[in-house]
């Protein structure tokens, strides 16, 4: 008789472990926006386009889990992120803020300090998962920035408009 309780305490205690430790398949689409950066006045095609959510594809994201665990991550041909992860809140944060960085790898000097510390404390987005729910809260448009139009430059060199 102890020799099956032994048995059924461990079957119980596994199914628990499997059943509280169960992660959720979930995917998410992210799309970015590339504005237009020539100097010459846009055609309304190249605003409709810079305007058009694009697939955010083949881009490494951080995924920050709310008790602070970090994983990296990577979109998949499509934009998608196939994650699984278990029930609870996670940020995504572009590689540059995360690793306080600059948007282009660039000097830090050229960027404005405070506004680069504000910049690295922002996610993009935030997902809630729950069972088989993901809700997914955009926080800001991710932007294939311009070179002259970088967030927190302090000096840029924006070409003049030509006709």
């Amino acid at each position: 008789m102890k020799f099956y309780l032994k048995y059924l305490v461990l079957f119980f205690l596994c199914s628990f472990l499997l059943f509280a430790c169960k992660q959720n398949k979930q995917t998410v689409s992210l799309t970015y926006f590339q504005p237009y950066c020539g100097g010459a006045r846009p055609t309304e095609e190249m605003e409709k386009d810079a305007a058009t959510p694009k697939p955010y594809t083949s881009k490494k994201i951080i995924l920050v889990s709310e008790n602070g665990k970090v994983s990296n991550c990577e979109t998949d041909e499509k934009g998608n992120l196939n994650l699984k992860l278990k029930d609870g809140v996670y940020k995504l944060y572009e590689p540059w803020k995360f690793n306080k960085t600059t948007p282009n790898g660039s000097d830090l000097k050229k960027f404005d300090p405070n506004c680069i510390n504000n910049e690295w404390s922002k996610e993009f987005c935030i997902i809630e998962i729950k069972g088989n729910k993901a809700q997914m809260k955009e926080v800001y448009p991710l932007i294939n920035f311009c070179e002259h139009d970088l967030p927190c430059l302090i000096e840029s060199h924006k070409p003049p408009m030509r006709e």
